[in-house]
């Protein structure tokens, strides 16, 4: 009986570290009634309803898979599941609250990653979520290299990598000095603090296993976001709806901040004319 367990849950490890592949719905159903709380193994099983395009069955196994994460303290884990659901179908905002309520509830290992997402605001919340950008990579493949410019933040959703540091050469030694760190899940690497300063890795990262990262960048262009910018003065008001289209960072007054081009959508030659007044007001006001 104890051997029949071993072995099973073996198997489950297998599958979730990707070396073991089952591409049968109603086999990969049979497992999940042996582990039927195990998070990993629901959102593999949510990867390969994707695959089948049966998406809504999908979505219901990455929820399941979030909220057996938050049950059991993996508050990333959770995040991701939720990203990949979302992926499938956008949420409202009253949803998306309601995932931030059952995250910002769940219990936590005191982390700094765990602590840093959960004095999050939604709003901070949200943003952070939106940036996110997941990578998977393959055991022995370079992460970051000693020298390259900084740009991510990376955070370890499942592997193991080791970072490797040179310290400087101090008088005694002829030789530089090495110190390995060793990162696994829910750790995270790259210094990107401060954002206005351009950094210069320090350490050579490399994959010991498989793993999943996510990585969150310092500066990224906006595509394709929906805005509405309004504004009120004693005159008049006005709102209108536009499409960020491109975006570039820019230096005004010594200072970095984002230019946008932003396309606007149905727009009446009345309504342009009052854009062209909105704009001196704008102008007026910086």
């Amino acid at each position: 009986m104890r051997s029949n367990i071993n072995q099973h849950i073996s198997i489950a490890k297998h599958i979730v570290d990707g070396s073991i592949t089952i591409d049968s719905i109603e086999e990969f159903k049979s497992i999940l009634r042996i582990f039927p709380n195990d998070p990993a193994l629901h959102r593999v099983f949510a990867d390969l309803l994707v695959r089948k395009k049966n998406f809504e069955t999908a979505m219901s196994s990455y929820s399941k898979a979030a909220t057996l994460n938050i049950e059991s303290g993996m508050m990333l884990q959770a995040i991701i599941c939720k990203i990949l659901e979302w992926r499938l179908k956008k949420p409202n905002r009253q949803k998306a609250e309601r995932f931030y309520r059952a995250l910002s509830g769940g219990r936590y290992h005191q982390t700094p990653l765990n602590v840093f997402f959960s004095g999050l605001t939604f709003e901070e919340f949200s943003g952070l979520v939106n940036q996110m950008t997941r990578v998977r990579v393959a055991v022995g493949k370079t992460v970051q290299k000693m020298g390259e410019q900084e740009k991510d933040l990376y955070l370890i959703v499942s592997g193991t990598l080791k970072a490797t540091t040179i310290l400087p050469l101090d008088k005694m030694q002829d030789e530089p000095q090495k110190t390995t760190v060793y990162l696994t899940e829910n750790d995270f690497f790259g210094n990107i603090y401060p954002f206005e300063t351009e950094k210069i890795c320090q350490a050579f990262v490399e994959t010991i296993t498989n793993a999943e990262l996510v990585k969150t960048a310092m500066y990224q262009d906006i595509k394709n976001a929906r805005i509405r910018i309004s504004m009120e003065s004693d005159a008049m008001t006005v709102s209108v709806v536009g499409k960020i289209v491109w975006s570039k960072e820019v230096a005004v007054e010594a200072e970095k901040t984002v230019a946008l081009g932003i396309q606007y959508m149905n727009m009446t030659p009345k309504l342009s004319g009052l854009l062209v007044v909105f704009a001196d007001i704008l102008h007026a006001a910086g």
